[in-house]
């Protein structure tokens, strides 16, 4: 056998070689990689804030006056003076038009005479009474005879009854040709001039009273269980106005067509800012609270369940927080939540992907 010690030994290197190459080498390693850091913008985030937070009915209508009358001429004749024009403002009791008062001052004096003339027959009724009545007592006349005095005096008393109504109608005829304001308003229609002829009932005026106005709000039917008496409401005109009412009727009855309710709320005005006529939008308050954490509903998940928690953004780290729902504003888009840690950034619902413990950099 021929020995060959030199390849041996290149066989014994090359070995030696390779097992140090192997000793150098790091063992992969078994850990997942870590998540990248997320960036999220402005829009996907909500601070939380303190207030108050309403439990609310949304309502919409018209708005009018709780006083409002046309004024018509109660007497028949011409118009002798108009003292108003549209949009003046005017006070109970304030003379508004003159009708021309000759012909009920006439019947006035016509109705006067024939009251002295009844209360003169009537004293004369009385007199002869009183006399027969004496007469009788002492045997003088039968009390058949008595009974037809008695009877007379009856009659004429009836009738100066009958003729004062028929004068107090005439002293009313005369006052009526004076139109007078029947509560402090503004006059908003015009509809007469002077020197011309009105029949009885003729329109004359538009007064509404400015100061106390209502809305008349449509209530969807599923809500007009939770309206009462005395509720606040929170309103707004097209023009951006805010003002508050009060409930004071509740038409139990619903709209045929639509089936919703109509609710009345009372508004103070002695301002003067809000016009009949006007569209009012808003809400009924039928609770409210006051919160140190609200959010909006967009911003609690799983909210419908038994555990609602948030995503909160704190320092750079997404932390999942449980929390507890009070007061919703279901209008709004809000509630009111406990379990959060004061300022908590909240990350909405439709941001996907996050993690608890993810590393987030948010982008101002």
């Amino acid at each position: 056998m021929i020995s060959r010690p030199h390849t041996t030994r290149l066989s014994a290197v090359l070995a030696l070689a390779l097992a140090l190459t192997a000793c150098g080498q790091k063992a992969p390693d078994a850990r997942p990689a870590a998540r990248p850091a997320l960036t999220l913008s402005a829009v996907d985030v909500r601070r939380a804030q303190s207030g108050r937070v309403d439990d609310a009915v949304p309502v919409t209508g018209p708005i009018s006056a709780r006083m409002q009358t046309t004024l018509a001429a109660e007497l028949e004749g011409t118009v002798t003076a108009i003292h108003v024009r549209e949009g003046e403002a005017v006070k109970k009791g304030q003379l508004l038009a003159e009708i021309d008062p000759r012909t009920a001052s006439l019947e006035l004096d016509e109705k006067t005479a024939q009251l002295a003339a009844n209360r003169a027959r009537l004293d004369l009724a009385r007199k002869k009474l009183q006399r027969q009545r004496e007469l009788a007592a002492q045997g003088f006349i039968s009390p058949n005879a008595l009974d037809e005095f008695e009877s007379d005096y009856r009659v004429n008393a009836t009738q100066l009854a009958a003729q004062e109504s028929i004068l107090a109608r005439a002293r009313k005829s005369l006052a009526d040709s004076r139109i007078v304001a029947p509560f402090d308003g503004v006059i908003y229609k015009r509809s007469a001039e002077v020197g011309q002829t009105l029949p009885k009932n003729g329109e004359l005026f538009g007064l509404a009273a400015l100061r106390d106005l209502e809305v008349a709000a449509s209530v969807p039917a599923r809500d007009i269980e939770r309206i009462r008496l005395g509720q606040r409401a929170s309103l707004t005109l097209d023009s951006g106005l805010r003002f508050d009412g009060r409930v004071t009727r509740i038409n139990p009855v619903a709209d045929s067509g639509t089936r919703s309710y109509t609710v009345f709320i009372a508004v103070d005005n002695r301002d003067g800012r809000i016009y009949p006529g006007q569209y009012a939008r808003g809400r009924l308050v039928i609770a409210s609270a006051d919160a140190t954490a609200i959010l909006p509903l967009t911003a609690i998940r799983d909210r419908d369940g038994k555990a609602p928690w948030v995503m909160t953004l704190e320092g750079k780290r997404a932390v999942k927080r449980p929390v507890t729902i009070g007061l919703i504003d279901t209008i709004d888009g809000l509630a009111a939540v406990s379990g959060l840690p004061a300022n908590a950034v909240a990350i909405y619902d439709h941001v996907l992907g996050v993690r608890p413990g993810d590393t987030v950099a948010l982008i101002r």
